[in-house]
């Protein structure tokens, strides 16, 4: 490398296709490590100066994924973590060619440029910015002689924290291979810096922009945020069933509130499994997880960890906690008339681990988006369903359901005889016959879709079509 009298010729770019290969061979010919190797979503630098000689090459890579000192720098909780470790980047490689004596400051230079554009760079190649940056830095540097030399502490990394950098202690000396964590005996020295001003506030906050996870709730959920009494301390709907569904834990470490306000606030927010709401919910700010009673740990307030959530929902009293949602839907006048009301049943995930059968029937508002109706039973689904369906008023609204409840004898004594009408689709059955009433324009409704079964009740003449195909 030719000496760069003045710095400010000097430029940061990514490096074009046809370059990969030569950034390649440098790292693994010049850098100490020998490597080129890096993980994740990444970006390969290259500083060149004023005729295009390469000076330098940087490498950006996917942030760690778990590092107990920028963790405690930046203040997020393990599911902020989870949700916005794509906003970090790691500088997994940095190669100055040449004599670094030769050009002072040289490395800090070509620093402060590549952070002036690393956070455009990688919302253009991966859709999202990057807010903070940080890197390992070994504490011997080795001489343009070819000796070692020891650092301490606050002499390692002189050119990071010469752009902002702020030690963030020592790593533990693991390194990250398949299945798990390994130890080595060398430990080094982290450096985390905010790319983006205010990041640290932002990767802390209730939510970003760029989470992982969708957030929003679905446009045909019940919006109860939009309700003023959903979340009424003494009349919401965590009181409500607070006071109707007893705690059926017996070591109780969190309170029974907290936990239903995890499962509801995680079920609002779009999450499907006790997982994604215990990731959720300990992303909360912590303001909101201590009005929530979330318990203290470690010197820091904390929500439920996922099996906590797992085992409150594997023990409750279904019958229960059914009555106290469908009693506060019918007091705040979110009924289902005409709606599409789906009946199934399901098998809890862990209920072979308990003696007590964890099988359920349930009534489900397609519209709404909420259970109506929900019953246990020991293997008899038929009667929980129709169990179901008797708590319910369905005048005008249609029932589907699978080959199980996909015959003539079950409509007839839940539907026919209540006056209803039903519509259940499943696999085929050895019934072939398809009978076409006329519609009111004299026209014959069309056949089901192949594969399918429909069972379907005229309340005016009692007759009942089984159609095949």
């Amino acid at each position: 490398m030719p000496d760069v009298p003045d710095l400010s010729t000097l430029s940061v770019r990514p490096i074009r296709g046809d370059e990969r290969d030569r950034w390649q061979r440098m790292m693994i010919e010049k850098h100490y490590l020998q490597s080129n190797r890096m993980v994740g979503e990444q970006i390969r630098y290259v500083a060149v100066d004023a005729d295009g000689a390469w000076v330098a090459c940087l490498g950006w890579s996917a942030g760690c994924r778990q590092l107990s000192g920028r963790d405690e720098w930046l203040g997020w909780s393990s599911g902020q973590r989870a949700m916005r470790l794509h906003l970090l980047a790691n500088n997994a490689r940095f190669l100055v060619l040449g004599k670094r004596s030769a050009v002072p400051n040289l490395a800090s230079k070509v620093l402060s440029l590549n952070l002036d554009r690393l956070s455009r760079d990688w919302e253009e190649a991966y859709g999202h910015p990057v807010l903070v940056a940080e890197t390992f830095v070994d504490l011997q540097r080795r001489r343009d002689d070819g000796t070692i030399e020891d650092l301490g502490e606050r002499e390692a990394g002189a050119c990071y924290r010469a752009v902002g950098f702020d030690a963030c202690g020592l790593t533990r000396g693991f390194r990250r291979v398949r299945g798990g964590f390994k130890r080595h005996t060398q430990r080094r020295l982290l450096l985390a810096r905010e790319i983006i001003p205010g990041a640290r506030a932002v990767l802390t906050n209730q939510t970003t922009p760029w989470d992982r996870e969708e957030r929003a709730p679905a446009k045909d959920r019940i919006d109860l945020l939009s309700l003023p009494s959903a979340f009424d301390p003494t009349r919401g709907l965590i009181a409500h069933v607070v006071a109707l569904v007893p705690d059926p834990r017996q070591v109780r470490q969190y309170p029974w509130p907290c936990i239903l306000a995890g499962l509801l606030g995680g079920v609002l927010a779009g999450k499907q499994t006790v997982k994604d709401i215990a990731a959720w919910a300990r992303a909360l700010p912590e303001e909101a997880i201590t009005r929530l009673g979330g318990r203290v740990k470690k010197g820091k307030r904390s929500m439920p960890a996922a099996n906590t959530y797992g085992y409150a929902l594997e023990h409750a009293d279904l019958g229960a906690l059914n009555n106290a949602l469908r009693s506060w839907l019918t007091a705040n006048d979110l009924g289902w008339s005409g709606d599409i009301i789906a009946i199934d049943g399901k098998s809890l995930n862990g209920a072979g681990r308990t003696r007590q059968s964890r099988a359920t029937a349930s009534a489900f508002s397609v519209t709404r988006r909420a259970v109506l109706a929900l019953e246990g039973h020991t293997g008899d689904e038929r009667k929980a369903v129709k169990a179901c369906l008797r708590q319910l008023d369905i005048r005008g609204c249609t029932i589907t359901g699978d080959a199980l409840h996909t015959n003539a004898a079950f409509a007839k004594t839940e539907i026919l005889e209540k006056g209803r009408t039903t519509s259940s689709k499943s696999r085929p059955t050895s019934q072939s016959s398809w009978s076409k009433p006329s519609d009111s324009t004299g026209q014959p409704p069309p056949p089901p879709k192949s594969g399918g079964v429909t069972i379907s009740t005229d309340v005016t003449n009692d007759a009942l079509s089984v159609a095949s195909t």
